[in-house]
Formats: structure tokens, C-alpha cells, sequence
């Protein structure tokens, strides 16, 4: 896992990704890695992690995807049609980015809720 220029930088957009090129950028976890001035972690393993309880984790990992993809799930619709950026609007909707955080980083809360997901 890695960040880049941006996560040393400490930006709020900052992500960390890993060696399958996925992306872990929401919450400021690249932020906060540059903080730590940790530019990246490397773990070997050989072998299986041993789980306490497995079975009940398979049971829980089941009920929990069962519900996910069953048909008219909302949040799995909005996902599988539009990926991450689907949650932008909803998220300036609801509050969950407030608008004085969208314009710390430069974004306009107007221009913002004038792309809809359906847009992009």
C-alpha cells in the first residue's frame, strides 16, 4: 500500500492504493499516512490468517451479501450503475460532505450539485 506526492502533501484527496491498483480514498486515509510520514506498507505472508470463529464469519459474510444483492437494494443499483461517483450528489444531499469541506478543497457546492451522477 502506497500513497503518492498528494498524501505526502497531507491533501484531504488523498488515497492509498495497493498492488492490485484499487483505491482506498474515502475518509482521508492517504492524509493521514503523509502525517505519519508513511509512504508505504509491504507485508509477505505465506499460509492462512487463522479466524476464531469462522464459521460464524461465513455465516455473517453470507446473511450480509444476501441482503447487498438482493434485487432493488438501492445503495447495490446505485453502485453497480455508477460506481464511486454515484455517492458524490447524495452525499452533498445529505450532508455527509458539507459544503465549507467541498470548498476547502477547491470544489464549488454549486457546480458540485449541478453534475448528477447520471451525468458523469
Amino acid at each position: 500500500m502506497v500513497i503518492g506526492p498528494v498524501g505526502e502533501r497531507m491533501s484531504a484527496l488523498a488515497s492509498i492504493i495497493h498492488d492490485k491498483g484499487r483505491a482506498a480514498g474515502r475518509s482521508g486515509l492517504g492524509m493521514v499516512m503523509g502525517s505519519k510520514r508513511l509512504k508505504g506498507v509491504v507485508a509477505l505472508a505465506k499460509g492462512k490468517v487463522p479466524v476464531a470463529e469462522e464459521e460464524k464469519l461465513k455465516a455473517l459474510r453470507k446473511r450480509i451479501l444476501s441482503e447487498y444483492y438482493r434485487a432493488g437494494n438501492p445503495l447495490y443499483d446505485m453502485l453497480h450503475n455508477y460506481g464511486t461517483p454515484g455517492l458524490l450528489e447524495p452525499s452533498v444531499l445529505t450532508g455527509g460532505i458539507h459544503p465549507s469541506r467541498i470548498g476547502a478543497v477547491g470544489w464549488n457546492i454549486f457546480k458540485v450539485l449541478r453534475v448528477s451522477t447520471e451525468m458523469l
